[in-house]
């Protein structure tokens, strides 16, 4: 990989001999339409499978899911998603197989590009915003062939494009090989989650016996109106995802609302457990020493100091956790958790008797899975810089 990078200096690309092309001109589009029961293959993929910025398709269904009419795809053909193209989504076909019809189907024409090099090319900033700028409509922007086939764009020589191929693809393994690691870590985890938390149901503890406080915070009066820029934290369900926070889109109040929200407040190694909606059982231990409030649709659980509440927590996303959580919802429109449930629930005997052992395993594996995501998260972010350095 830094071999290739030594011998293409991307940041010093001379572009002086590149040509430039009409989109037509790059690739074809496949309109070959056909009805699911009469495709004769095995393989539908619609847009919902596609992943944002990801030229892998890892997710597909059957003909037999969907009806009207349908296009065909091929081995090497790029999916790509004409409607919301700000999703990003164009990814390799390694079938044979149907579409969605709010897709286009590609295919390179290798006189002009490098069919290795092509799927890279749709995902350039270059490429994707001005997909972003032709689309057409209100909720459901969509982009029409008539203004995509003559959109002009530049490619470097057909020479020079098997090495920028190379390059790219030595890349997206560095990628695909970090996103093995995580998948193994995650199966492993699911390994140790049977092998202490499937006998939950034999055992006599409950989270109310060991448990300071069970308890839900507020919504400020006046909603989201009195959010402001800075203040203190206002955790919300969104924010509470498996096991890990996400702060992006944090609500602040003011130290005058916090005052008056007293029973919301949030100690650090507090377990926060989302009690509502469609996020529901998701939870995760509050670890910052940045102070924080929890609203309505988030449980509080401040656990005694026998239960270890990072192994509470770990329970709690398993399938044995949500498995309980799902026997225990109850309410009218909108399924939810109430605390009396929640302090009747049960863990697994080993979380009080070998905390110590059971947690050094768990944390090796969650580590790993943090790691194998950052690792991940850096490569991807250096290939999007390659691609972009590229076009």
């Amino acid at each position: 990989m830094e071999t290739m990078l030594e011998k293409i200096d991307l940041k010093n690309l001379d572009k002086s001999n590149w040509q430039t092309f009409k989109f037509e001109e790059i690739a074809q589009k496949i309109s070959k339409t056909v009805k699911p029961e009469e495709a004769n293959v095995d393989v539908y993929v619609g847009l919902e499978h596609l992943d944002a910025e990801d030229i892998h398709i890892r997710r597909k269904a059957v003909p037999s899911d969907v009806k009207g009419g349908k296009l065909r795809c091929y081995p090497g053909d790029i999916i790509f998603g004409k409607r919301r193209a700000y999703q990003r989504k164009a990814a390799i076909v390694d079938f044979e197989g149907i579409c969605s019809a709010h897709a286009f189907v590609f295919r390179a024409n290798p006189k002009v590009i490098d069919p290795k090099l092509f799927p890279f090319f749709l995902h350039s900033d270059q490429f994707m915003h001005r997909m972003v700028d032709i689309s057409v409509g209100g909720l459901s922007p969509t982009i029409n062939w008539g203004d995509l086939k003559n959109q002009e764009f530049l490619l470097p020589p057909k020479g020079q494009q098997a090495q920028l191929a190379e390059l790219l693809w030595a890349m997206d393994e560095v990628v695909q090989r970090g996103r093995a690691v995580h998948d193994w870590l995650g199966i492993l985890r699911k390994c140790l989650h049977k092998r202490e938390f499937a006998n939950y149901r034999k055992s006599i503890l409950k989270i109310g016996d060991y448990t300071i406080k069970v308890g839900s915070g507020v919504t400020p009066r006046g909603g989201s109106k009195v959010y402001i820029d800075e203040g203190v934290r206002l955790i919300r369900s969104q924010n509470v995802l498996h096991g890990e926070f996400d702060f992006s889109d944090i609500a602040y109040i003011s130290d005058e609302i916090d005052e008056k929200m007293k029973s919301s407040r949030v100690n650090r190694r507090d377990v926060l457990l989302n009690i509502t909606g469609a996020s529901i059982g998701r939870c995760a231990v509050y670890e910052d020493i940045q102070y924080a409030n929890v609203n309505q649709h988030v449980c509080i659980i401040r656990t005694e100091k026998d239960l270890d509440p990072y192994l509470l927590c770990e329970f709690l996303n398993s399938s044995y956790g949500h498995e309980q959580i799902q026997l225990l919802q109850a309410g009218g429109n909108r399924e939810g958790l109430n605390y009396i449930s929640i302090r009747q629930m049960r863990f697994p005997n080993c979380i009080i008797k070998e905390p110590q052992k059971i947690k050094e395993d768990f944390r090796r594996i969650v580590d790993g899975i943090f790691n194998s995501r950052l690792k991940i998260t850096s490569s991807k972010a250096l290939q999007k810089s390659l691609i972009n350095q590229v076009f």
